[in-house]
């Protein structure tokens, strides 16, 4: 015959039972949950701080090769002048020989 004492006995232990270990189970996943939240805001700081310092030596980077490129297209654009007569001025040739070159 079942005894209805050691029934109920044993009901309310595995319900107890039950309890803590769905308390326990709460406990740690909670505590796993929080660790994983701090982990989780540490590897947000760091990509933050990552994307800051990449921002920054972008924004460098831009900076100088506008620079270059100003100083390139500046020296690419400028013409130089065309002499339509060469004169020269040397001791070396008398002005006879000086009035043939400029008359040519």
């Amino acid at each position: 015959m079942i005894d209805i004492a050691s029934v109920k006995t044993g009901l309310v232990k595995l319900v107890t039972h039950s309890i803590v270990f769905g308390l326990a189970w709460f406990y740690q996943s909670d505590k796993y949950g929080k660790a994983e939240l701090d982990r989780l805001k540490t590897d947000l700081l760091v990509v933050t701080a990552n994307a800051e310092a990449t921002n920054k030596s972008l924004s460098a980077y831009a900076e100088t090769s506008t620079k270059i490129r100003t100083r390139t297209v500046t020296k690419l654009i400028k013409v130089p002048e065309i002499v339509e007569r060469v004169v020269y001025k040397n001791v070396c040739i008398d002005e006879e020989g000086l009035n043939l070159i400029n008359n040519e």
